[in-house]
């Protein structure tokens, strides 16, 4: 029975070791906080399902090329049709696809990212609209009026939550579309949409290369993920065989619908899983030896209540009711924390689907208290227990290597060279990290990217439906900007330097090339005749495009090396020669005119351009409606002076076209590296608590051992051995410690080392081990230091006060 006096007693036990507890409870707090941030989003993205009704039935189709990767994103127009006719394992399906488009109305212009659906995708959910209807078959009809639904946050931020805007009528992409409806609040599906647009693929009779649909359904009772699987698997080799030309190499895969994203993430929430779990088993054996040192600093007491006849259970529960209440002060400072952090993370750095907003679950909160429990259990009746035995009292009092001590010291030891193995891996992986996120921020792309602003367009296909229209526009707007003050030049681009373009085939005229049984691919980017040489880009050989460059002339194309050795390996001039482009979809037969050195599309992570093949074509001979053009400005303008100026200019030429944001073209690459920033979010607090964790592990493992020695010690000193023999004599000890724990860790990066320089070139074997010895060094000089405090009051002790201390304990015990 707990009383009063225990809990009083234990309170000021507690306070009266002030310098313990709060060591306690930081460690504990930060291991728990950190451990939950990371196990929230690991939850979020692996295992938190759709608010929907059996939404663990819904799957999506997608089309992947021998690699295993996806190919242009989605489902063509062909396929979906195809599968429409022949499947038979869903009660529910349809299509949706990605539309980045430009609402207008007399107020406001801005783009969107919006969806475009049919009723079936709506039915999936079963999400009834907060106001009006949502979609039906008659809305997808040929000739029927473009209707739209729009998201809760668009109808609060551009409509101020009017109902009235049911009926009304606004531009979407040049086009009059009546708004029927407004979803509730959170709807995003199917990824993080505001807005939905009636919309039906056309069916064509041609099968096509390139595919933007996205195919999700929902199983029919009683079909499994595997049957489906057989199915779609049958239908894409019916497909290889009748069209080898165009789907040969090429598959679909069957997923369910939120595994189809959590896949591409699934080595970072195994890892983040690891990593949560180690922290917090780090804390629990960093918490458990302090405590079974302060324990066993406590022993005299203890040894001396149980030479008066006082039961176990009356010493143990004292030291319980402590480490209970460590632990729930702990916790909640480690929920405060990771609620703030989680907070941040959803506001701030969170990308992705619209389940993948980190939240704080119910579920997350009961992992927590579960996991404080069970850290109460290990590291308060362990240490406690281990402390108040007589055999470890009498272990202390000789300084015996028997007992309890014998058999918990190698265990003490292995979790010691366990958490700087830990520390030594995290600080590694963080290290990689930080070298890739400074590669991206100052990778050479081939290009001088300083002294560059760059927006976008997407010009709305309704009042823009004709090529020359789209020209005049661009032709007016650079006329517009060009005019600002401290702007050089403009010039547009489907796709800049960092960031893919549109994926293409082709073929050679003279010889037939395969590429993984399939016409190879290429990079292509619609460009204006200035864009090359507005980079400072200078041609191999050839020319650059120029006025008569039309649509009535032949078509024309600028290659990269890459391209050109493929196609025609060691000939130096390729001017004038031909390939057929889209061969598959009878594409049109395209002149070299010019050959350009290799400019890095992609990330610089993983592109690699010597393995990447790039078409620059003219926007006076190709312009598609569809296109989004990037704004190139040379300017010496910063993007705040320039912002205001630009959207003026673009509203003067059309004020139902909107710009997206504007950045630096610094800047603009600078997002290549979110995703590792991301990660330094993860890894750095981890990799630095698992520091700190080694450190208190080295702290109570020596404390321990000089307790355990103490009449060694004190003999040692009587006999004129020095501070500094018995200070080596420790830290020796310790650095045997570290090399356990460091040497595994080599050995698995070592292993890992071809797979980390092979997809991530940011790094090389010399950075890696140069890498490697700055964590070594920064870990050694934490291990030395951690060694050497505890010895500090064992140096200020004389050799009488250390063997008086083990006559008056081994009295006790006798």
């Amino acid at each position: 029975m707990i009383s009063a006096f225990d809990i009083k007693h234990s309170l000021n036990r507690l306070v009266a070791d002030k310098e313990y507890s709060l060591l306690i409870i930081i460690t504990l707090a930060l291991c728990l906080s950190v451990s939950l941030f990371l196990y929230a989003q690991v939850y979020s993205i692996a295992y938190k399902p759709l608010p929907f009704v059996n939404s663990e039935k819904f799957i999506q189709v997608s089309r992947v090329d021998g690699a295993n990767e996806r190919v242009n994103g989605g489902i063509s127009y062909f396929e979906y049709h195809y599968i429409k006719r022949r499947q038979a394992v869903l009660e529910n399906f349809g299509v949706w696809e990605a539309r980045s488009v430009t609402l207008h109305n007399e107020k406001f212009s801005t783009i969107i990212n919006g969806v475009g659906v049919g009723e079936e995708v709506f039915s999936l959910t079963g999400i009834e609209p907060l106001h009006g209807r949502l979609f039906t078959q008659d809305d997808v009809q040929f000739g029927a009026e473009p209707v739209a639904v729009i998201g809760f946050n668009l109808w609060q931020r551009f409509f101020g939550s009017d109902d009235r805007v049911l009926g009304t009528l606004v531009n979407i992409d040049g086009v009059a579309t009546r708004i029927v409806g407004v979803m509730p609040k959170a709807y995003e599906f199917p990824l993080n949409q505001n807005l939905w647009i009636a919309y039906e693929p056309p069916i064509t009779e041609a099968p096509q290369n390139a595919g933007w649909l996205t195919f999700v359904g929902k199983l029919k009772p009683g079909v499994s993920l595997e049957q489906a699987r057989d199915e779609f698997n049958s239908l894409s080799q019916e497909l290889q065989s009748e069209y080898p030309l165009v789907y040969g190499g090429k598959s679909l895969a069957t997923h369910r619908y939120t595994e189809a994203y959590s896949n591409a993430m699934r080595v970072p929430t195994v890892i983040m899983s690891i990593v949560a779990f180690a922290i917090l088993a780090m804390g629990c054996f960093s918490v458990s030896n302090l405590l079974v040192v302060r324990a066993l600093e406590r022993s005299k007491d203890s040894m001396i209540k149980s030479a008066f006849g006082v039961p176990l259970k009356a010493l143990v529960m004292p030291p319980l009711l402590e480490t209970f209440v460590l632990c729930g002060i702990a916790g909640m400072f480690g929920f405060i924390i990771s609620k703030y952090a989680i907070t941040y993370l959803a506001s701030e750095i969170n990308t992705g689907p619209f389940w993948w907003k980190t939240q704080g679950e119910p579920g997350m909160f009961l992992a927590g208290i579960v996991a404080l429990i069970l850290i109460w259990f290990i590291a308060g009746v362990f240490p406690v227990t281990h402390a108040v035995k007589s055999p470890s009292n009498s272990a202390i009092a000789g300084g015996s290597k028997g007992g309890s001590s014998k058999s918990s010291g190698p265990l003490m030891k292995i979790f010691t060279s366990s958490q700087i193995l830990c520390a030594f891996v995290l600080m590694v992986f963080t290290g990689l990290s930080f070298q890739a996120l400074h590669y991206v921020l100052n990778a050479d792309y081939g290009v001088d990217t300083e002294g560059y602003i760059v927006t976008s367009v997407k010009l709305p296909s309704g009042s823009y439906s004709e090529a020359e229209q789209r020209l005049a526009y661009y032709e007016q707007l650079s006329q517009r900007i060009e005019v600002i003050s401290g702007v050089e030049q403009v010039a547009y681009s489907g796709g800049l330097p960092g960031y893919f373009g549109y994926s293409s085939s082709y073929q050679s005229v003279d010889k037939k090339i395969v590429d993984n049984g399939s016409n190879p691919k290429a990079i292509e980017i619609i460009v204006s005749d200035n864009y090359l040489s507005q980079l400072g880009v200078k041609l191999l050989n050839g020319r650059m495009f120029n006025d008569n460059d039309t649509s009535d002339s032949s078509n024309v194309a600028i290659i990269n090396k890459n391209m050109a050795d493929k196609l025609w390996p060691g000939d130096s001039d390729v001017a004038g020669k031909q390939f057929h482009l889209n061969p598959e979809q009878n594409g049109p037969l395209i002149t070299v005119v010019g050959v350009a050195p290799e400019l890095v599309y992609g990330s610089p992570i993983v592109f690699d351009p010597s393995k990447f093949s790039v078409i620059y074509r003219p926007m006076t001979q190709v312009l598609h409606g569809w296109w989004e053009m990037k704004v190139v400005i040379k300017s010496d303008l910063n993007a705040k002076k320039i912002s205001q100026p630009l959207r003026l200019a673009a509203s003067r030429v059309d004020n139902s076209v909107a710009l997206s944001e504007i950045n630096s073209l610094d800047k603009h690459l600078a997002k290549n590296g979110k995703n590792l920033k991301d990660m330094l979010y993860n890894f750095l607090p981890a990799a630095f608590l698992a520091l700190i964790m080694s450190a208190l592990g080295i702290y109570g493992v020596t404390k321990r051992t000089i307790m355990q020695k103490s009449l060694e010690i004190g003999v040692m000193k009587s006999v004129g051995v020095g501070d500094a023999r018995a200070t080596r004599k420790f830290i020796f000890e310790n650095i045997k410690r570290l090399a356990f724990g460091v040497v595994p860790g080599v050995i698995l990066m070592t292993l890992m080392l071809p797979a980390i320089t092979q997809n991530l070139v940011a790094t090389n074997s010399s950075l890696f081990w140069l890498l490697v010895g700055w964590v070594l060094t920064a870990i050694s000089i934490v291990v030395v230091v951690a060694s050497y405090i505890p010895l500090i009051r064992l140096h200020r002790l004389s050799p009488q006060d250390v063997l008086q201390f083990n006559a008056q304990v081994n009295s006790l015990n006798t």
